[in-house]
């Protein structure tokens, strides 16, 4: 697995993932280094970070599915896609939950507060 392509491509879910793990994880630049640097809430800092996130990669990965919305991959375990579709099992990618799903819930969110507005004048 190339790591570097799941850094460029899925850098969104790792940072995720390794935050509710209580890690920050920073791309390195200086020579020398393997590229990546894990740094845990409690300040420790492990400069050797990329078996840490090959098997995170590797995790992630382990998650992937279609987005019913787009049809494109989804990693770590996908997004609720609801309102724009209602099966339970379905599942989104990061991308349309940004784009899609989330003003669909706010539309939602809108008519129903118009809705109670219009009802209690």
């Amino acid at each position: 697995m190339k790591t570097k392509a799941i850094w460029n491509d899925h850098e969104l879910e790792l940072r995720d993932i390794l935050a509710k793990d209580g890690f920050r994880l920073i791309k390195c630049l200086r020579a020398g280094s393997k590229g990546y640097t894990l740094i845990r809430d409690d300040g420790a800092i492990f400069d050797d970070g990329l078996e840490e996130v090959e098997s995170l990669a590797s995790t992630i990965m382990a998650n992937t599915g279609t987005c019913c919305i787009c049809g494109g991959p989804y990693y770590s375990g996908g997004r609720n896609p609801w309102p724009v579709v209602s099966d339970e099992d379905s599942r989104c990618c990061r991308v349309c939950d940004d784009t899609v799903v989330r003003q669909a819930r706010y539309k939602q969110f809108l008519e129903h507060i118009a809705a109670e507005k219009a009802a209690g004048q």
